[in-house]
């Protein structure tokens, strides 16, 4: 099953690396100063947020720390994104794109508050991905950990593995810089999301 959208065709997945990578490469020229400051007003915190500032729920999103960072979210972006959009549609990848992103940092922020802004498209990228696996969960898929271990496993074992992993590690208080409750929470938005879509697109050809 394949859903589309009517108009012209925009590589999303592109574009997202791109704003992605343009973004880091302006900050990363800042003075330390600079980049302070955009991190306190459009990384996510709760003490922000609770003062208004409700775009941080989008802009933490296109934010991040470190070289590994960025490449870490847009590596997996880069080999599901044009999979995803391709069987859901433009809207649909932007929904869950960014809305499992807000999702994600908002779990982060409710559930393990801290003093640190929250910064990087980690949710969303486990959204799209959970979307992927979600979309092909029998198909086997070679993912490589730690960027240099190549383990070939069915895209759904991939995908529930992430969130498994990630509430363990935020349960232990193992690599507490790292938000796993938002890679948690995105991956589960993307299921359930991708889940409710491909429901209603059978139901929709069993009419």
């Amino acid at each position: 099953m394949k859903w589309t959208d009517t108009g012209k065709k925009i590589d999303i997945r592109t574009v997202l690396v791109c704003v992605n990578t343009a973004i880091f490469l302006v900050l990363y020229l800042l003075p330390c100063s600079g980049q302070v400051f955009v991190e306190k007003w459009f990384g996510l915190n709760s003490r922000s947020v609770l003062c208004g500032a409700a775009w941080q729920i989008l802009t933490y999103q296109f934010i991040h720390a470190a070289p590994f960072h960025l490449l870490a979210n847009m590596l997996p972006l880069w080999v599901t994104g044009e999979i995803v959009e391709a069987r859901l549609g433009l809207r649909r990848f932007l929904i869950l794109y960014l809305v499992g992103g807000a999702v994600g940092g908002l779990t982060q922020l409710i559930l393990r508050d801290s003093e640190a802004e929250i910064l990087g498209a980690s949710a969303a990228v486990c959204s799209v991905l959970m979307g992927f696996c979600t979309l092909h969960a029998r198909h086997y898929i070679t993912a490589v950990f730690f960027f240099f271990i190549p383990i070939k496993l069915p895209a759904r074992l991939l995908g529930w593995g992430i969130v498994f992993v990630s509430l363990a590690f935020a349960i232990m208080g193992l690599f507490p810089g790292i938000g796993h409750l938002a890679h948690a929470s995105g991956c589960i938005f993307g299921f359930l999301t991708t889940r409710f879509w491909i429901k209603k697109m059978v139901a929709f050809q069993r009419k």
